[in-house]
C-alpha cells in the first residue's frame, strides 16, 4: 500500500480521477496511481491489468495527445477513463512514466481507498513512442481539456443542430 510506505502522500492523491505518476524518493522504479470507480479497479485486477491508448487530438490545425484507458469488462464496450495531457510538470513525468520499461502500479478508487497494487512491465509499440514524441502539449486550457476529455470540437459547436422543448401552452 502506496499511503503506508508513504503516509505524507495522501495529498498527491487528491485529484479528481484518471492517470498520475509520482516520483517517490527511494524508488527505482516510476509509480503510476490510477483513480478510478471501483468497477474498473476489479476489472483490472481481473484481467492482471489494463490498457493505455496515446489518442491524437487535432487542436486548431496542431497534433496534441491525450491518454485513454482501458478496462476491458466487455470486449464491445470497455470502460475507458480519459486523462488530458498538457505542457506541465506533472504530465511531463506521467509521459515518462508511461515511456519506462517498468512501473509500480497503485490502484485506488474516488474515495481514495487503496485496492490493488502490482508490478508491470510496460510494452510501448515504436507508433506509441513516436506519438508521445512529435505531439506538441499546450499549456492548460479548459476548452482543450474539454475536446479531449469529450471528443467535442468547440469550434463546431456553432454548427451543430440543437433541439429545445417545446412549452405546452
Amino acid at each position: 500500500m502506496l499511503s503506508l510506505r508513504y503516509p505524507d502522500i495522501l495529498s498527491a492523491l487528491d485529484f479528481p480521477g484518471g492517470l498520475r505518476a509520482l516520483a517517490l524518493v527511494g524508488d527505482k522504479k516510476p509509480v503510476l496511481v490510477v483513480k478510478a470507480p471501483k468497477e474498473y479497479l476489479f476489472t483490472a485486477q481481473l484481467n492482471k491489468g489494463f490498457k493505455v491508448y496515446v489518442v491524437p487530438v487535432n487542436i486548431c490545425g496542431r497534433i496534441t495527445v491525450s491518454i485513454v484507458s482501458t478496462f476491458f469488462d466487455d470486449e464491445d464496450e470497455p470502460l475507458t477513463l480519459r486523462t488530458p495531457l498538457f505542457d506541465e510538470p506533472d504530465c511531463t513525468l506521467l509521459k515518462s512514466t508511461l515511456l519506462g520499461n517498468e512501473l509500480d502500479v497503485y490502484l485506488s478508487d474516488e474515495h481514495n481507498q487503496e485496492m490493488l497494487s502490482y508490478s508491470a512491465d510496460a510494452v510501448v509499440p515504436e507508433a506509441t513512442r513516436t506519438l508521445f514524441g512529435d505531439s506538441h502539449l499546450f499549456p492548460y486550457d479548459v476548452s482543450i481539456a474539454r475536446t479531449m476529455l469529450d471528443g467535442r470540437q468547440p469550434s463546431l459547436d456553432e454548427e451543430a443542430l440543437t433541439t429545445t422543448q417545446q412549452l405546452s401552452p
